[in-house]
């Protein structure tokens, strides 16, 4: 299992998986896999006080 990998309750794992994804099923099947995307919902503190006014 890749590492930050999750697996789902009951699924049977036959394969490697990749790191941070998601694998459900029997067997298990990768159903997600996260990116390293930084801009994900987050905004500064500058964006979090305009829209507050």
């Amino acid at each position: 299992m890749g590492r930050w990998s999750r697996i789902g309750a009951g699924a049977v794992v036959i394969k490697d998986t990749s790191p941070k994804t998601v694998a459900v099923d029997v067997p298990a099947k990768v159903i997600r896999e996260k990116t390293d995307d930084k801009k994900r919902n987050k905004r500064s503190v500058n964006d979090l006080e305009e829209a507050d006014c």
